[in-house]
Formats: C-alpha cells, structure tokens, sequence
C-alpha cells in the first residue's frame, strides 16, 4: 500500500510485506534528509513501515 498526501509538502507513507533486506533505506533516509525532508522505517512482525515528507517550497523539491 502507498499513500501520498500533498500540501505544504509531500508525505509519503509505504507499508511493505515479508521485506527480506532494508540495506538501501540508510541511503534513501540520507536523500531525503539533504532535501529537508524526514524519514522513518518501523516494522511489525513481517511488514516494514515506511513514512517521509519532502517540502514541496522553501528549498526542498519544487
């Protein structure tokens, strides 16, 4: 499942099942923290959370 909501800026929540490896989500995490943005996993038995916003003005992506 993804849901996208864009205001102010754009959030982005993912719900992932049976993930098998989460290596590439530090690079991700980095990304959006360079565009001011926020990003967090979280996980529960076997599905990955995955939640991020990107400012959409004010020196983020435009």
């Amino acid at each position: 499942m993804v849901l996208l909501d864009m205001k102010d800026v754009l959030s982005i929540k993912i719900e992932l099942d049976r993930v098998k490896s989460t290596r590439n989500l530090f690079e991700i995490q980095k990304k959006f923290e360079k565009c001011n943005g926020t990003f967090e996993t979280f996980s529960e038995e076997d599905t990955l959370y995955i939640r991020g916003t990107l400012p959409l003005l004010g020196g983020g992506v435009s």
